[in-house]
């Protein structure tokens, strides 16, 4: 917690600052899956229960916690458990629709508090500044975080304007999760690859048959890569070696900086999973995002294409 907050005032203030994301969140997962849910700040514990919850989730690790009818998926941030979203009346979820919830949580909660974090940081540095006046010279460092904190705080908030409205900070985010869009045609296919891979803010957009002895991959091979995005033109197209490679590879952890998987295909999810070609289990895997495209990539370039993304997570069937 930053210190310029009391208790009070922190848990006020970064309840307010998550509201929206929160909000959003809420509502996707009631539509789509009839479950009811709400986000615990655990960073300042509050009770009893707060205590016992935060202990259970840093025994259990990454994974999702069940307990007492409550699913609760935790939000980290360097490691330590910061908050948990509870999802009640959700017993009858599976793992992977639990996995999809928790995949939103990561994309709409953590990118928030990673800024709520930076904003206090610089909102700090600015109080201690105006208190130390103008009639020295000398700074007194011991109230100042350390140099290197400070300028990372200040390089990664990039401002919208100069105009003397409040800070909106542009948010950088990158999508972790495979998608399989479904379009008529290639061309619209890979409009909106490179639109994710845009949106993503990774550093290369390479197609598979770009990378050297694509017929010998392995999961390694994509682990090596590192922020970029790997387009797949066509998923039914894949070998054999390569199915199994890239089903490794998703099958294992990967993070904020692990390659992202998009893969195209002009059938529909259904008919695709029906034909055996490539494997339906890779299909899954690479459809935790499914981008059904009825209409021409303009329709979708002219509307709000993170939107679109986003509710595609949350589809609880193809």
């Amino acid at each position: 917690m930053n210190p310029r907050y009391g208790v009070k005032q922190y848990i006020e203030e970064i309840t307010n600052h998550l509201r929206p994301s929160v909000g959003r969140l809420m509502d996707l997962v009631k539509k789509q899956y009839g479950c009811d849910l709400r986000y615990r700040i655990l960073e300042v514990i509050e009770s009893a229960e707060d205590l016992e919850i935060r202990k259970a989730l840093e025994t259990n690790g990454p994974r999702p916690l069940a307990r007492n009818q409550i699913i609760y998926i935790p939000v980290r941030q360097d490691g330590e458990v910061m908050g948990a979203a509870e999802i009640a009346n959700g017993v009858h979820l599976n793992d992977e629709q639990v996995h999809r919830i928790g995949e939103l949580v990561k994309l709409l909660i953590q990118p928030q508090l990673v800024f709520f974090e930076r904003l206090s940081t610089l909102r700090t540095l600015e109080s201690q500044l105006d208190s130390i006046g103008g009639e020295t010279n000398v700074v007194p460092i011991g109230r100042l975080r350390t140099l290197r904190q400070i300028r990372k705080a200040v390089d990664e908030i990039e401002f919208k304007s100069l105009t003397p409205e409040p800070l909106r900070p542009k948010r950088r985010v990158r999508f972790q999760f495979p998608v399989l869009i479904h379009a008529s045609n290639q061309e619209d296919l890979q409009k909106m690859a490179f639109e994710l891979h845009y949106h993503s803010h990774r550093m290369a957009f390479i197609q598979l048959d770009q990378l050297k002895a694509s017929d010998t991959l392995s999961a390694q091979t994509f682990r090596d890569l590192g922020p970029v995005t790997v387009y797949i033109p066509d998923i039914s197209s894949l070998s054999v070696g390569q199915q199994k490679a890239l089903l490794e590879y998703l099958d294992g952890f990967r993070h904020e900086d692990s390659p992202q998987i998009i893969a195209g295909t002009l059938v529909d999810y259904k008919q695709l999973v029906a034909t055996g070609v490539p494997d339906p289990a890779l299909v899954r895997k690479v459809a935790v995002a499914y981008l059904q495209m009825t209409k021409p990539f303009a329709y979708y370039r002219e509307k709000n294409i993170v939107d679109f993304f986003y509710n595609s997570l949350v589809i609880s069937s193809h």
